[in-house]
């Protein structure tokens, strides 16, 4: 899986980079797209914000406004304004919703043939 697409948006994995619907490409933070980067790594799943503050900030103390900023960033920058591509699960951490087009996609590659 080297790339997702987001709410139209296209981010990359392997490059580390997130692309608008139009190709362009979107700036977030380094933090920013680093929790982006993380929660792409593993999309329909819980990361807590104690795994995602020690991936970003690793042996740094940082207050928990840290990680939200760079949620509200990465929301702005996908216009996820309904929240529904990031996610958070109250007191948990977050999860990364992927358009419904490419999880379909991506199934279809992991599936394999019965011999």
């Amino acid at each position: 899986m080297a790339s997702l697409r987001l709410n139209g948006h296209l981010l990359d994995l392997e490059q580390g980079q997130l692309r608008d619907p139009h190709g362009r490409l979107v700036q977030l933070r380094p933090q920013a797209l680093a929790v982006l980067l993380e929660l792409g790594r593993r999309p329909g799943e819980l990361i807590t914000k104690r795994d995602l503050d020690a991936r970003v900030w690793p042996g740094v103390s940082v207050t928990d406004d840290s990680l939200v900023q760079c949620v509200v960033e990465i929301r702005r920058a996908l216009h996820d304004n309904r929240k529904r591509v990031v996610r958070t699960m109250p007191r948990r951490g977050y999860l990364l919703i992927v358009d419904a087009a490419d999880s379909k996609s991506r199934e279809a590659r992991t599936v394999e043939p019965v011999a």
